[in-house]
């Protein structure tokens, strides 16, 4: 991806499940119920939907199961370069994928010194294990659901993720002066600045910008508590996890392999030293607090809430559209409306 294109956000884990249940129901029904559900529902070209199926097809072949919202799969192959390669495929989107890699790797750093190269998009993650004789077991990429917030805490401070997103709470906050006002600061300087602020703010546990940071990792970027919830229907068997062992990629780990090498090209913000500590020092307490707790969300107004909701969902008149271009703003902010749906949040403009 261009450098100058920013992060999508990443799918939410209700939109996951829902392409999982359409996965799940096109392998239960007869071929040509599936053809007519995928151009009448879902408005795919005859030979799109016979694509999509064929790609299923080819995926069972290859071994045996396709993930869906009830099943995970966790393949096992041997790379060209004879490293073993685990891809974790799911539809549950990366902001339940990134924090679950990043606890991955916290779990193999606190076992072992082995260092592992990760990849999460998505539609599953990528781990490669450098020199391994046997295949890795699956134990090794399910973390434990109650530790697992914990795990990624500790891991997060060492990521381009929390820089980047330092370095802008640090801007907002007006940490970083400008010696010309009106000219615009080159990144490469405010990358080197929030280095700077970052190493001698690391040894204040409580630092806010600090805490800010791990908080819109932790919850605007991520959503942990989707993540401890699929955990937990791994434990109980309520998503089963399917492990198999290929000489080459299926389908879909192939397709989640071809954006590999891109995980490496434009990772900026690496901290200089200590990053990896910082996670350490971060005051525990009060970031709890700013994550949210139950006493604290209490004092929410639920109906202060719901009228943001219908704002932000475009229900109420002042948010209405009023005219072609405001409701495709609209269709781009909140993605594909039935014609019920677009009828409530339009008002007619008089002429």
């Amino acid at each position: 991806m261009p450098f100058w294109k920013g992060d999508s956000p990443g799918r939410p884990l209700e939109y996951g499940r829902a392409i999982g249940a359409l996965c799940r129901t096109l392998r239960e029904m007869p071929r040509n119920e599936a053809m007519q559900l995928l151009i009448q529902k879902h408005s795919l070209t005859e030979r799109a939907a016979i694509n999509l199926l064929q790609y299923l097809d080819d995926q069972v072949e290859a071994v045996g199961v396709v993930p869906d919202d009830r099943t995970i799969v966790v393949e096992r192959y041997m790379d060209e370069m004879g490293d073993w390669r685990v891809c974790i495929l799911s539809h549950f989107g990366s902001k339940v994928h990134a924090p679950w890699a990043m606890a991955i790797e916290a779990m193999l750093r606190r076992e072992s010194d082995v260092e592992v190269d990760l990849l999460w998009t998505d539609d599953g993650i990528v781990v490669r294990f450098p020199e391994a004789d046997d295949p890795p077991p699956i134990e090794l990429v399910l973390p434990d659901p109650d530790e697992v917030e914990e795990l990624v805490v500790r891991q997060l401070g060492g990521s381009a993720l929390f820089g980047g997103r330092f370095r802008e709470a640090a801007g907002r906050a007006l940490l970083f002066p400008r010696r010309y006002p009106g000219q615009r600061t080159p990144l490469w300087q405010q990358r080197r600045k929030a280095a700077d602020l970052l190493q001698a703010a690391g040894q204040y546990g409580s630092f806010p910008i600090i805490l800010e940071a791990y908080r819109e990792c932790l919850r605007d970027v991520f959503d942990m508590p989707a993540l401890v919830e699929l955990l937990r229907e791994v434990r109980r068997r309520t998503v089963r996890t399917v492990a198999v062992t290929t000489r080459t990629p299926s389908p879909f780990a192939a397709t989640l392999l071809f954006n590999y090498v891109a995980n490496f090209m434009y990772e900026y913000d690496e901290s200089i030293s200590q990053r990896r500590a910082l996670a350490l020092s971060v005051d525990q307490n009060q970031l709890r607090e700013l994550l949210g707790e139950e006493g604290l969300r209490e004092l929410l107004d639920p109906d202060a809430l719901e009228e943001l909701e219908l704002s932000l969902q475009h229900l109420t008149p002042e948010r209405h559209a009023r005219h072609p271009d405001a409701l495709h703003d609209m269709l781009l902010r909140l993605g594909d409306l039935s014609l019920e749906e677009i009828a409530a949040r339009v008002t007619a403009t008089p002429r």
